[in-house]
C-alpha cells in the first residue's frame, strides 16, 4: 500500500468540502494490486458507533459492516449496507476521521458523511 497516496488521501479528507473527489481518490488507491492483500478483518466498536450515527445522515440503519484494519498505516476500510444503499468507508486513526459513502442501488444517488472518531482499539476478527 502506497504510503504517499494514503497521506494524500488523508489530507484531502481533512480539507474537503466536496467528498466525491475524495472517494474517487480512495477507489483509485483500492485498485492497487496489494490493496486487499494487506490488513485483516476487525471489529472496532468506536468506528462502528461513529458510522452508525453517520448512517442516519445517509438515510438508513447500518448493517453488515465489514472492516479491514491496516495497522502499519493506522488505516481502516470496508463496506456496509443501508437498506437498498451499498456503502464504503475509510478511516484514519491519527486524524480521528473517516468518510462514508452510500449509493442507492436503484437510483444511483450517492450520499457522503465525514465523521469523527475517538481513538480506538480494534478487535481482530480473522478467526471469524
Amino acid at each position: 500500500m502506497n504510503k504517499q497516496r494514503l497521506e494524500s488521501l488523508k489530507a484531502h479528507l481533512v480539507r474537503a468540502k466536496d467528498f466525491a473527489p475524495v472517494f474517487e481518490e480512495f477507489f483509485d488507491l483500492a485498485e492497487e494490486a496489494d490493496f486487499l492483500d494487506v490488513g485483516h478483518r476487525v471489529c472496532d466498536p468506536v468506528i462502528e458507533a461513529s458510522l452508525t450515527a453517520a448512517a442516519r445522515l445517509l438515510g438508513g440503519e447500518l448493517k453488515d459492516l465489514l472492516l479491514i484494519h491496516v495497522p502499519e498505516h493506522g488505516f481502516f476500510h470496508g463496506g456496509f449496507q443501508l437498506g437498498r444503499r451499498m456503502g464504503s468507508v475509510f478511516v484514519f486513526q491519527d486524524a480521528q476521521m473517516g468518510l462514508a459513502a452510500a449509493s442507492d442501488m436503484v437510483t444511483g444517488d450517492t450520499r457522503f458523511a465525514r465523521f469523527s472518531i475517538s481513538l480506538s482499539v480494534p478487535v481482530d476478527q480473522a478467526g471469524k
